[in-house]
């Protein structure tokens, strides 16, 4: 049976769109070579310019483990 990825794989310096009207929200981001997973939360707020974004990266450790001993796949959801 083929199983379609869950994730979006990119190429190297793939450039990533982002809608300055979808702010706030989450991403899981994760490494094909190493597995190494962030969540990366985007926000907006008054603090900042009219076309500036927020992005905070957490190191998401029980992913990255799991990832790391082939238990999960990426997943290209939301967080």
């Amino acid at each position: 049976m083929n199983r379609r990825p869950r994730c979006k794989v990119m190429d190297d310096d793939e450039i990533v769109k982002v809608k300055m009207n979808l702010a706030p929200y989450s991403i899981r981001l994760t490494c094909c070579d190493c597995g190494l997973t962030h969540d990366v939360r985007i926000l907006k707020h008054n603090g900042l310019k009219q076309d500036q974004l927020e992005m905070i990266f957490s190191r998401n450790e029980r992913v990255t483990a799991n990832r790391r001993k082939g238990k999960t796949e990426a997943k290209h959801e939301g967080v």
